[in-house]
């Protein structure tokens, strides 16, 4: 590949990255659908939050992504959620999984579809960097609480099912 699109992927990807977060039950069977390395792709719509508080539920699914669409701009009442999308069909790497006690972190980097087979068989050290920066993060929110609306009946219908699961792993 050469240098100058792999430049490009690299900041297409890490230029505006931000962390975003879906909380569910955690199952022990999930582990192998989240191995490091794997490539998922989901068929729905991504709701996450930007929400920085504690965990809501056994599972955290950390979402880096440059591409999130802020639903608070276009409704109000999402601002409680902190309601961010992504697309159907978005890519994810899975980046780490991470466990602490009864609890467990999922580290997912949203890929845009242009540069999927560049992160299929790559590391960059930026994925490695943001993987110790993620660990240290679920860390420090295992002492919070979770924000109230991430608790509610609505929110949690709309983040229960793991991101890219069940679909095939690609």
């Amino acid at each position: 590949m050469e240098r100058a699109r792999y430049i490009q992927a690299l900041q297409e990807t890490f230029s505006r990255l931000k962390l975003y977060h879906r909380d569910t039950l955690w199952q022990e069977d999930m582990a192998a659908a989240y191995e490091p390395g794997q490539i998922l792709q989901e068929a729905d719509i991504t709701h996450m939050s930007w929400k920085n508080d504690g965990m809501a539920a056994g599972l955290r699914l950390l979402i880096a992504t440059s591409f999130a669409e802020d639903q608070t701009y276009f409704n109000a009442h999402a601002s409680r959620f902190g309601h961010a999308l992504l697309p159907r069909g978005s890519y994810f790497k899975v980046l780490d999984q991470y466990r602490l006690h009864q609890y467990m972190q999922v580290l997912l980097l949203h890929i845009p579809a242009p540069h999927l087979e560049l992160f299929r068989w790559t590391i960059s050290t930026l994925e490695e960097d943001l993987i110790k920066i993620c660990r240290h993060h679920f860390e420090e929110r295992l002492t919070i609480h979770p924000a109230p609306a991430l608790l509610t009946e609505e929110w949690v219908h709309k983040t229960s099912h793991p991101t890219g699961l069940p679909a095939t792993n690609i």
